[in-house]
């Protein structure tokens, strides 16, 4: 089967320095004739995430209607994602952003369920030195490891910010040839030496390849992928730990948002009484809030009808249907229902704001 490649171009700018570097990224492989789509991302109709949860639906889909769903698309046919893209304020556009906030819930799910993996490019330009585009590497790499990319190059070029200024540097340019025709050789042999895997003085994540760390006494954890280090007298080691982009890091996440929603479920009509008073009145709550507290097995007492757990089924995603499953028959019994129908199981889960 041919692979596909799908490169993301994030610059605006016609004949800008990230556009002339993605045609010579590009060129070899459109000349071995290669499955390959060029996608402008700078140019797409995509909103930013209202943060609704909406798309903790059966199918991970966002509720905003535009040229997301094809973007993810792409996506998903994929076997090699290549960004190129210009450093604004110390990191990429906020596109980035976008389509990362509106995507994650349905390429988390991906990963969990063992989705093929992916081969990972990212190059980018900056107009200043290290210090001011710090979030570059992070959020593209970030970019890369959501979408299940092992990241074999992540380049940032730095002192590069006028329109065609690249024009001025063949060696970059040479460069960018060079990722392309590795990126031929690694779509067939998986086996392909990147030429441009960049030495720095400071520490860069080996797994994801960002420069950007929690520090925590001697230990040094990536904020993209969790990978980490400690600092010994020899040097710098790996130390053993929950990768987030894994199927186990992502099931670990589902049981964190399945707590989430259980949560959400119990307390949303706490909530809503509180949010009209504060809104209507301006009066702000002087106490906390804690749940009624059931039995551990009163669920037991609650039936389905077999049509309003079809609806369940459909509108809840597998890795969190245990969570709001129990949710539901929570407050179910709080209402004092005993038999879940469809039009029951929808307007506790419309009150939950889920």
């Amino acid at each position: 089967m041919n692979p596909k490649v799908l490169a993301l171009l994030f610059s605006g700018r016609k004949n800008g320095n990230s556009s002339i570097m993605m045609n010579e990224i590009m060129k070899p492989i459109i000349e071995a004739g290669i499955d390959s789509e060029v996608v402008n991302a700078a140019l797409l109709d995509i909103k930013p995430c209202v943060g609704c949860f909406g798309c903790n639906n059966g199918e991970f889909k966002c509720v905003l209607k535009d040229g997301l769903d094809d973007l993810k698309n792409k996506i998903a046919a994929a076997d090699m994602l290549i960004l190129v893209s210009p450093c604004y304020i110390f990191g990429p556009p906020a596109i980035m952003k976008n389509i990362l906030d509106r995507s994650a819930a349905w390429a988390l799910d991906r990963i969990e369920n063992n989705d093929k993996k992916k081969i990972g490019i990212s190059v980018s330009f900056a107009g200043a030195h290290g210090e001011w585009c710090s979030m570059q590497k992070t959020t593209s790499s970030l970019f890369l490891k959501l979408y299940n990319c092992d990241v074999r190059v992540q380049r940032v070029y730095e002192y590069t910010a006028l329109k065609g200024e690249i024009l001025l540097q063949p060696s970059i340019l040479q460069e960018g040839k060079r990722i392309g025709e590795a990126a031929v050789k690694c779509l067939s042999s998986d086996d392909a030496d990147f030429p441009c895997d960049q030495s720095e003085a400071r520490l860069t994540c080996s797994g994801c390849k960002s420069d950007v760390f929690r520090i925590t006494d001697s230990t040094y954890t990536c904020a993209v992928c969790g990978a980490t280090f400690r600092k010994t007298i020899t040097g710098i080691k790996n130390e053993p730990c929950l990768l987030k982009f894994t199927p186990e890091g992502a099931a670990e996440h589902s049981e964190f948002i399945g707590g989430k929603i259980l949560n959400g479920f119990a307390m949303s009509e706490e909530i809503s009484k509180r949010l009209e008073a504060y809104t209507a009145h301006g009066i702000v709550p002087q106490t906390p809030y804690s749940p009624p507290r059931l039995p551990e097995d009163a669920e037991s007492a609650i039936e389905w009808d077999p049509e309003g757990l079809a609806e369940f089924e459909r509108a809840v995603p597998k890795g969190f249907q245990k969570f709001v499953k129990k949710a539901v028959e929570r407050k179910a019994l709080e209402q004092g229902i005993e038999r879940i129908t469809k039009e029951a199981f929808l307007k506790i889960k419309k009150a939950s704001g889920n």
